[in-house]
């Protein structure tokens, strides 16, 4: 019998601003066109800003998809709706921003023991802290 090898899975993070969104959806096509499994976190908002790019990857035969997370803004006293730093008014957002980012861990969690083919690494944003807490709780390296 000959043995079958699984495709690596590649999971990545990017922060919610388009000057990281989009290189990272880059490195995600780059991945998928060498037989990787990508899967892309991301919130609503910014996933609906990189949908058809991903779109036609998938059309192409690649293994790409983008996971949607509810961002937590509101918890962190941002207005309703605000999932991208483009959107932020002042520096007092741009905390709070911040802190709801990095407060995704918990549902990163969840969705990464669902995630299959179990993913071998994480690539994110370095403004998301939490990735460290979820790489080495899954023993997984992140870049």
């Amino acid at each position: 019998m000959g043995s079958q090898t699984q495709q690596p899975h590649f999971v990545l993070f990017p922060s919610m601003a388009q000057g990281h969104l989009i290189p990272m959806v880059d490195i995600g096509r780059l991945l998928a066109q060498r037989n990787v499994i990508v899967t892309i976190v991301t919130t609503p908002h910014n996933a609906s800003r990189v949908q058809k790019t991903i779109d036609r990857a998938v059309e192409s035969g690649r293994a790409i998809r983008l996971v949607q997370l509810r961002f937590p803004g509101k918890e962190a006293g941002l207005p309703d709706g605000v999932e991208n730093i483009d959107m932020i008014s002042s520096m007092e957002d741009l905390f709070k921003f911040f802190t709801a980012a990095n407060s995704m861990d918990e549902a990163v969690q969840e969705l990464f023991e669902k995630l299959t083919p179990r993913p071998i690494c994480i690539i994110s944003d370095m403004f998301l802290h939490y990735t460290l807490k979820i790489a080495t709780k899954f023993q997984v390296p992140r870049i």
